[in-house]
C-alpha cells in the first residue's frame, strides 16, 4: 500500500497550517505546548504501526500514551481522517478500523467525534461551494468528501457512529452526497426506460459484436448517455434471455457477442467518478440478475458470477477499479453471497493494485 504518503500528504500539510490560528493544546506540565504538526506527525506514525504491524493493543496503548488517555481526542480523530486524504483503499480501511477500535474501547466519545468531523466537514464545505466547478479546489474536495464519507460508511457499518449527533456542516455535505446518488440512480431508472424500445430491438436483432455497436451507435445515444444505456442493456439482456444460466454463461460478455458494445457504452481504463459509477452499477445489475437464480455454478463447481467477472475484466469492458469499489456497496439483493463467490478474483485485483502502488512507490 501506499503507506509512505502518511507521512508526507500535501493536503494534511496546508490543512494544518490553515489550523495554526487555532488554540495551542497544552500538556500536563503546562510548559509544553504540542503544535498542530506533531500532533500529525505522531497520528502518521501511529497509522503506518497499525497498518503495517496490525497489533491493535499496542497501537491503542500507544494512542493513550501520545495522547494523554480522552484529553486530545478530537485533535486525534481530526488528524486520521485528514491523514487519509489522497491514501488508498486500503489505507483509509485501516484507519477507520483503528477509530472504530479505539471507540469500542470507550477512548473517543460521541461528541468528541461529531465534533472532529464537524471541523473537517466545515473546512470541506468552503470548497464545495465554489460556483466554479473546475476550480482545483473544488475538485479536491470532492476528492477529500469522498474520504470523509468512506470513513464515516466504514464506522456507521460496524455500529461505530451509533449514540454520536453530528453537527450541521457534517450532516448537510453527506447529505449532499446521499442526494446526489439518489438523482443519479433515478436517472439510470430513468434512462432505463427511455431506452426501452431501443434496447428492445437491439436484442431481438440478433446481431452481435461491431454490426450491433453500429446499430446502436446509429440510435443517436448521447456521450452523457452511453452508460445509463449500457447499464440497461445488460438489466434488460441478463433478464430476458437466460444468459445467467449454463457452463457457457460468460460468453456473452465476448466482442464478437455483446461485450464490444458494452465496452462502447462503459468501459474507461482510468474511469471518471461518473463513469466509475456506471462500471459498478453495471456490476450491481449483473450480481441482481444471478441472485434473482440462486447463483448459479457450472459442472465443476465454479461460480458463474465470479468467471462471468473476470470475463468482463478480460474483454476490458469493466475497469479493475470498479469491481473493489463494487465490493464495498452492501445495499443490494445477494451482495454477501456475491462477495463469497467472486472472493478470489476481488483478492487478485486488490494484490495486484498493491503491486502496482509499490512500484510506483519505487
Amino acid at each position: 500500500g501506499s503507506v509512505k504518503n502518511w507521512a508526507g500528504d500535501s493536503d494534511s500539510d496546508s490543512e494544518d497550517k490553515e489550523q495554526n490560528s487555532r488554540p495551542k493544546l497544552q500538556l500536563k506540565e503546562k510548559t509544553k505546548i504540542m503544535t498542530d504538526e506533531e500532533i500529525f506527525s505522531q497520528v502518521t506514525i501511529i497509522l503506518k504501526d497499525f497498518f503495517l504491524m496490525q497489533r491493535p493493543k499496542e497501537t491503542l496503548a500507544k494512542v493513550n500514551e501520545v495522547f494523554e488517555g480522552q484529553k486530545y481526542q478530537v485533535e486525534f480523530i481530526r488528524k486520521v481522517i485528514v491523514s487519509c486524504y489522497g491514501q488508498a483503499r486500503a489505507e483509509v480501511k485501516a484507519a477507520s478500523s483503528l477509530l472504530l477500535k479505539a471507540k469500542q474501547d470507550n477512548m473517543l466519545k460521541p461528541q468528541d467525534i461529531s465534533d472532529a468531523f464537524e471541523i473537517v466537514s466545515t473546512k470541506l464545505s468552503k470548497g464545495l461551494e465554489l460556483e466554479d466547478k473546475s476550480d482545483s479546489k473544488y475538485k479536491k474536495a470532492k476528492e477529500n468528501l469522498d474520504i470523509v464519507s468512506q470513513i464515516y460508511k466504514m464506522l456507521d457499518a460496524k455500529s461505530g457512529v451509533n449514540g454520536v449527533n453530528f453537527g450541521e456542516c457534517t450532516l448537510k455535505i453527506l447529505k449532499i452526497e446521499n442526494k446526489t446518488v439518489a438523482k443519479e440512480a433515478e436517472e439510470v431508472d430513468n434512462a432505463a426506460s427511455e431506452f426501452d424500445q431501443a434496447i428492445e430491438q437491439l436484442v431481438s436483432s440478433g446481431k452481435k459484436g461491431s454490426a450491433l455497436v453500429a446499430q446502436a451507435q446509429a440510435q443517436d445515444i448521447s456521450k452523457a448517455k452511453k452508460g445509463a444505456f449500457g447499464i440497461a442493456f445488460i438489466k434488460k439482456l441478463l433478464s430476458t434471455t437466460g444468459l445467467c444460466k449454463g457452463d457457457q454463461t460468460a460468453s456473452w460478455v465476448d466482442k464478437s457477442n455483446y461485450g464490444a458494445l458494452l465496452a462502447d457504452c462503459l468501459y474507461e481504463e482510468e474511469p471518471s467518478a461518473k463513469q466509475l459509477e456506471n462500471q459498478v452499477n453495471a456490476l450491481n445489475e449483473i450480481q441482481m440478475a444471478f441472485n434473482a437464480v440462486s447463483f448459479p455454478r457450472n459442472a465443476k463447481g465454479s461460480s458463474l458470477l465470479e468467471k462471468t467477472f473476470m470475463e468482463l475484466y478480460k474483454h476490458e469492458v469493466i475497469a479493475d477499479e470498479a469491481y473493489i469499489a463494487w465490493k464495498d456497496v452492501t445495499d443490494t439483493p445477494g451482495k454477501m453471497n456475491a462477495i463469497v463467490q467472486t472472493s478470489q478474483f476481488i483478492a487478485w485485483l486488490e494484490e495486484e493494485e498493491e503491486s502496482e502502488e509499490e512500484s510506483d512507490e519505487e
